[in-house]
């Protein structure tokens, strides 16, 4: 069996290997969406000083995004104008959201080892981390592994 293997190598451009490549590219967006959202989360929660809310902030907006890229992914799978646009402008909305919370909790002012009080940090960045992150996770849970509806591979 080994030998009829390495007699008959799989092609890598068969419409099965693209597919399985696809999952695991979705899993992994899904996977690295759920946990950057998670860790922000938890920063928020546990963290005590400027530092800690900041990148807070900062694992909720890379974990917006990717949850972002795999619904766009999802809903239009082939490259197009469009998904690019679309990715562009949420990713510049949700940068400057990022950058107004961390100048609304005084970011700029204060050295980022100073202690925060965490009422505090939870009502200058607690909006944003919380409203995003659950977003993020959302996104993440209902974009599937592959979509049968964009099932391409035939090119009859």
């Amino acid at each position: 069996m080994i030998q009829a293997f390495v007699d008959n190598p799989v092609n890598e451009s068969s419409p099965c290997i693209v597919r399985v490549e696809r999952q695991h590219i979705m899993l992994k967006l899904k996977i690295a969406a759920t946990s950057m959202a998670l860790a922000g989360m938890m920063l928020l929660i546990l963290g005590d000083t400027y530092m800690s809310v900041s990148l807070a902030i900062g694992c909720t907006e890379v974990a917006t995004m990717l949850a972002l890229h795999a619904a766009l992914k999802w809903t239009s799978p082939k490259e197009s104008g469009f998904r690019k646009f679309a990715l562009t402008l949420w990713t510049s909305g949700i940068t400057l959201a990022a950058i107004g919370a961390l100048r609304k909790m005084g970011f700029y002012d204060i050295p980022l080892s100073t202690p925060i009080d965490p009422v505090q940090s939870v009502k200058a960045a607690g909006f944003y981390v919380l409203l995003l992150g659950a977003l993020s996770i959302l996104l993440a849970v209902i974009v599937p592994w592959a979509s049968p509806k964009w099932d391409d591979d035939d090119e009859d």
